[in-house]
């Protein structure tokens, strides 16, 4: 009997990083253009989550919390302290699995994978073998530590 992939469940708890797209629906009226602007004048927490930041173009993932916050007050909110603990509130262990990183991340396992072989983002150690098994079932696992230092190196 062939294996079952083990398919990452859409856990409300999880926050699942918006798209520009995304904030384009709910900031109605505002272009990529606007909102990038509002990215770099910090009234919305985003992330570049390219492979090669600078080098290629530019992934951008946005924070829901704070374009919520936008959308209701109009104003800047101080996400800096408060952003890990939102972005893991549904991890209840010390490591995070890839897929759920890329459910995360709003972005492909792929992406997830070079992101750990380019080294940008650190897996855990898996014993004597390789970082993560490939194929149905298999994954990395990374520390939440490791995910939150990635994110931190990779805010806008």
């Amino acid at each position: 009997m062939p294996l079952q992939r083990e398919l990452v469940r859409d856990d409300p708890t999880l926050c699942v990083l918006a798209h520009v797209s995304d904030a384009r629906r709910i900031l109605r009226g505002n272009n990529e253009d606007d909102i990038i602007e509002l990215l770099e004048s910090g009234y919305l927490l985003g992330w570049d989550i390219a492979l090669a930041p600078g080098q290629a173009a530019r992934e951008l993932r946005l924070l829901p919390e704070s374009v919520d916050a936008f959308l209701s007050t109009g104003r800047k909110h101080n996400f800096e302290f408060t952003w890990p603990r939102i972005l893991l509130r549904g991890c209840s262990s010390q490591t995070v699995r890839s897929p759920t990183i890329a459910l995360l991340l709003n972005c492909g396992a792929t992406h997830v994978t070079n992101l750990i072989d380019a080294g940008q983002l650190k897996a855990a150690p898996a014993g004597d073998g390789p970082l993560y098994r490939r194929g149905p079932n298999g994954a990395a696992i990374v520390t939440n530590a490791a995910f939150v230092e990635f994110m931190k190196r990779r805010v806008l």
